[in-house]
């Protein structure tokens, strides 16, 4: 017997015992069908939602070293990593000392430090990006609002509530989408 012709064997058989389960034995009536109560939302629980909070001496460098190295730092790129290290391990006094990059004209510096802002998620976090949700430059206004989404907080959900309802607002769909990760059902 080869190997193709066992598979037609198997797969008869499988359809065989598929067709009296589907269609000759028919439905149980003693049997009642399980009612589910309430649906399934399929989003992951708040909790493990949140931002990852780690302490400083685990990336091996102190916070006040990694803000002096972020305000020096060079290129974009520099400041991106650098950005995300201070997400993981920043509070507000890091906020306080980075807060003047959101000013930075180069393309990116802005937009990384709010999302570190956003990764840290204290009220303080929170007040700058709603803050930065009404910047002129479009691609600071998004980063905020992406950020808003980001921090995970209650206090964030009524500015972005906002946002998405108000018609015409070209950082709509950017709130909506910050919404869904947020995991806000308004």
């Amino acid at each position: 017997m080869t190997t193709t012709t066992r598979w037609k064997a198997a797969s008869a058989l499988f359809a065989a015992i598929a067709g009296y389960a589907l269609f000759l034995r028919g439905p149980v009536d003693d049997v009642e069908a399980t009612r589910v109560e309430g649906g399934r939302t399929g989003s992951i629980p708040a909790a493990f939602k949140r931002p990852l909070r780690v302490s400083a001496e685990s990336l091996g460098i102190s916070k006040q070293e990694l803000v002096d190295q972020l305000l020096t730092a060079k290129s974009v790129r520099d400041v991106q990593l650098l950005a995300d290290r201070l997400g993981m391990v920043g509070d507000d006094s890091s906020i306080r000392a980075v807060k003047g990059l959101l000013a930075d004209p180069r393309r990116g510096v802005p937009e990384a430090i709010l999302g570190a802002i956003g990764k840290i998620g204290t009220n303080q976090a929170i007040e700058v990006l709603i803050d930065r949700t009404r910047d002129d430059r479009p691609s600071v206004r998004f980063a905020a609002i992406g950020a808003l989404g980001a921090s995970q907080s209650k206090e964030a959900e009524a500015t972005l509530v906002e946002l998405a309802t108000k018609p015409g607002d070209s950082g709509q769909a950017t709130a909506i989408v910050a919404l869904g990760s947020l995991g806000s059902e308004k």
